[in-house]
């Protein structure tokens, strides 16, 4: 099973991953933009957007062939590039655009908002939140991808996760 966990910025997305993925014994796909960011003292660029995506998809792909369990956790994907790249520069690369609705995923776990934003030298939207997550909805609905909206505190947000994926029986 292949789940992506999706979200606006400071919504547990990497720690949902990691838990989900020790929970059903399987991987995670790591969100490579931040690998990228470091190597870049955290500055990029519009063009640089491109790199982020295609260097997403050599890890999707890496894990994907590593895949030894049924399940694997994508922490980002190429929808999260196209909606940062529309929502900070207005325009998107082609090479993203033509990629970022590849219908791949069984499901799309969508992080709630309900978290508090916390500060890390690489979150840049504190206060668009609600903006954001709401397009994330409108960019899925556009792509038809299944999606849920998984909210809760902690242990809490893992636990609702699990009950989502149990409750569609995709396992």
């Amino acid at each position: 099973m292949k789940i992506a966990v999706l979200g606006p910025e400071s919504t547990g997305k990497s720690v949902l991953c990691k838990k989900l993925a020790l929970y059903y014994k399987g991987l995670w796909v790591p969100e490579f933009a931040r690998y990228f960011l470091l190597s870049q003292s955290n500055l990029y660029s519009y063009n640089d957007l491109e790199k982020i995506a295609l260097g997403q998809l050599m890890w999707e792909g890496l894990y994907e062939r590593l895949q030894e369990s049924k399940w694997l956790f994508y922490d980002t994907t190429l929808l999260t590039i196209k909606i940062w790249s529309e929502w900070k520069y207005r325009k998107t690369s082609k090479m993203i655009e033509d990629s970022y609705c590849n219908p791949k995923y069984d499901l799309i776990l969508l992080s709630d908002i309900d978290l508090p934003w916390t500060y890390d030298p690489q979150r840049e939207n504190p206060h668009d939140r609600k903006e954001l997550f709401d397009y994330h909805i409108t960019i899925l609905k556009k792509c038809n991808y299944t999606f849920e909206i998984v909210s809760g505190f902690g242990q809490k947000r893992l636990e609702n996760a699990i009950k989502i994926l149990e409750s569609l029986k995709i396992h």
